[in-house]
């Protein structure tokens, strides 16, 4: 494009959510099970809990950009900046992204025959996790399988350990992060002559 800046902007928001969780027992049907198949009364702990439920939230997301365009005849020019920042549907996991891209094509010399293309573009994304490894060490894994009846905290509000115990996905969750930040640039310049 030719002629004075052009800029654009964008803005967007939205919120991300469970479509539908994994049916597992609740507490009541817990207890009756136990009571069903004879198993040791120690198995019912007395709380009531959902742990997907306390791992689980809704996730917010924001995404902004700006873009512009401007030139003449010796040269265009078009640059951008973006920011996402998305928190995701497991209690500490979150993702971020920052770009910036600029390209130019310059030409040269009265005749115009010389010319310059430059383009420069940098990317970072940042990826925090709270163990989402599949299989049955993640957090999703131990939130399916904990004992609805077993309280995920102590009274005093804490994540409740126990050692020797099922592992708590809420202690999962804060200890166990898989953490991820990755940043890339890459650039060109490209000069030609047209005969």
């Amino acid at each position: 494009q030719t002629g004075s800046t052009k800029l654009d902007v964008a803005i967007s928001a939205g919120v991300s959510s469970v479509l539908k969780k994994i049916r597992v027992l609740n507490a009541s049907e817990y207890r009756e099970a136990i009571k069903y198949y004879d198993v040791d009364p120690s198995f019912n702990k007395g709380a009531n809990v959902d742990a997907m439920d306390e791992i689980l939230r809704n996730g917010l997301q924001q995404n902004y950009s700006i873009a512009g365009s401007g030139g003449n005849e010796n040269g265009k020019y078009r640059f951008s900046v973006g920011f996402l920042n998305q928190d995701g549907i497991v209690i500490n996991t979150s993702f971020k992204k920052y770009n910036a891209d600029i390209a130019a094509n310059l030409k040269l010399l009265s005749s115009k025959k010389l010319g310059l293309d430059f383009h420069l573009n940098s990317s970072q994304y940042i990826q925090d996790g709270s163990m989402l490894s599949p299989g049955f060490g993640g957090i999703i894994a131990t939130a399916l399988t904990w004992n609805p009846t077993d309280s995920l905290k102590n009274a005093d509000g804490s994540a409740k350990i126990v050692p020797g115990g099922s592992v708590n996905p809420l202690v999962l969750s804060k200890f166990l992060r898989d953490n991820l930040k990755v940043t890339t640039l890459l650039g060109s310049i490209t000069p030609y002559y047209k005969f």
